[in-house]
């Protein structure tokens, strides 16, 4: 797996995660954060309606601007093949009565969004980074 590493002072590096619903294999969502722990607040918060969130691959980039291109690139790919899920409307667990919208959430198997980021991995190694 491509791995890019660069020191920071909160945390060790920034990253693009890949997750999807325990119960539906075919629910997956694409991000990017500086903190592991977001992935597990997905599901305090109810993140489109999901609370069994689980996080599939983490894809390590040395910067902001590296994990925001990583991330387009697969949002890009994904979405051009038809993929993208409409905004998806959902209460804020942590929040009553906060109504929010989900984005970059897709109806592809896991399996195959993994390897698509794997692939936006590489691409962006070889001729982004």
């Amino acid at each position: 797996m491509v791995k890019f590493i660069m020191k920071r002072k909160y945390n060790n590096y920034y990253h693009v995660y890949i997750l999807c619903s325990r119960s539906d294999e075919y629910m997956v969502k694409v991000g990017k954060s500086n903190n592991l722990k977001r992935a597990p607040k997905l599901n305090d918060y109810g993140y489109a309606g999901i609370t069994d969130w689980e996080q599939k691959v983490t894809l390590h980039v040395d910067s902001n601007e590296g994990a925001l291109a990583l991330e387009s690139m697969i949002n890009v790919k994904l979405t051009k093949q038809g993929y993208l899920l409409p905004k998806i409307m959902w209460d804020d667990l942590l929040k009553p009565g906060r109504r929010v919208g989900a984005t970059e959430c897709y109806n592809c198997h896991i399996d195959y969004a993994v390897k698509v980021g794997v692939e936006m991995a590489e691409v962006y190694e070889k001729y982004v980074k």
